[in-house]
């Protein structure tokens, strides 16, 4: 599985690389390489990688049931939204990289292995 991932660590070496005017902060970088580590054994990359807003890196996953799950990375936390018609699940974890990864974030995550 690790070969598919290769496109998402392109990805966001690409928005590192790019984000000269308002860069991604060094922590945010380290939590979003903290993440992929977590998950890139057992769970599919995500379908988008993207910069997000504060700025932040996004990862979705497209094919969640039923309309999508994202995460958006910033240097303490991850912000978990998981998309249904007509409403939104929002959960807010936090997490500095190098730390352990608490059991609800795992939770989370496991949303991910439920892709088929």
């Amino acid at each position: 599985m690790s070969d598919l991932w290769a496109q998402t660590v392109k990805e966001i070496r690409s928005i590192l690389e790019e984000s000269t005017d308002d860069p991604v902060s060094s922590s945010t970088a380290a939590n979003a390489w903290d993440l992929v580590t977590q998950i890139r054994s057992d769970h599919m990359p995500p379908t988008e990688v993207g910069r997000g807003y504060r700025p932040t890196i996004c990862m979705s996953w497209n094919e969640v049931s039923p309309k999508g799950f994202q995460i958006e990375v910033h240097e303490d936390k991850y912000e978990f939204y998981r998309f249904f018609e007509g409403r939104t699940e929002i959960a807010e974890l936090h997490h500095r990289a190098g730390d352990d990864f608490p059991p609800e974030t795992l939770e989370k995550l496991h949303i991910i292995s439920m892709i088929v």
